[in-house]
């Protein structure tokens, strides 16, 4: 049923359920999470925008941040989807990007295009990883919980690559 739904109905139902499987498995996250997201254009950044279930995550994970440390929402946005995106795409992105940063999350992007291909995740540095992705999945979402160390160490790597060499660098969200 779901496969025979149209465009935006796929990315919705592929969002809401990515956003409650993290909701479901958060509790297994024993240090303070880091997260990954794939949108790396316009119109996949755009349901941060447009969908509800959006905001509602987005209250409900921004509770864990506070002013000595922050969430982390990591991105890849390679050059290459930056330079075949209209204008009006990169804006979707950039409010999308705001968005985050209002509700105290601190956005980082990288354009290292060998991690665009990263599924979206969140994990706590230590030995859990959830994944949830509705973006470059096989049918409309891969999901998964996982404490595979070779797993979880590779998110640590390309999401302490984006932190540690982000192209948004900055003190503040005015700044990045």
């Amino acid at each position: 049923m779901a496969a025979d739904a149209g465009p935006v109905s796929q990315m919705w139902l592929g969002s809401q359920f990515c956003a409650n499987h993290i909701r479901r498995h958060a509790s297994a996250l024993t240090d303070h999470p880091v997260y990954w997201t794939r949108e790396q254009r316009g119109e996949e950044a755009a349901t941060w925008l447009l969908f509800d279930h959006k905001h509602q995550y987005l209250r409900e994970t921004s509770i864990r941040a506070d002013d000595r440390s922050p969430l982390v929402r990591a991105f890849c946005v390679p050059r290459h989807a930056v330079d075949d995106s209209p204008t009006g795409e990169r804006m979707l992105l950039l409010l999308a990007l705001a968005l985050m940063e209002s509700h105290g999350i601190r956005t980082v992007v990288t354009d290292i295009a060998e991690l665009a291909g990263t599924p979206g995740f969140v994990f706590d540095r230590r030995r859990t990883a959830i994944t949830a992705t509705w973006i470059g999945a096989d049918g409309i979402w891969y999901a998964d919980v996982t404490d595979n160390r070779t797993t979880v160490r590779g998110y640590d790597d390309a999401a302490g690559y984006a932190i540690n060499h982000s192209i948004n660098d900055g003190p503040s969200p005015r700044a990045r």
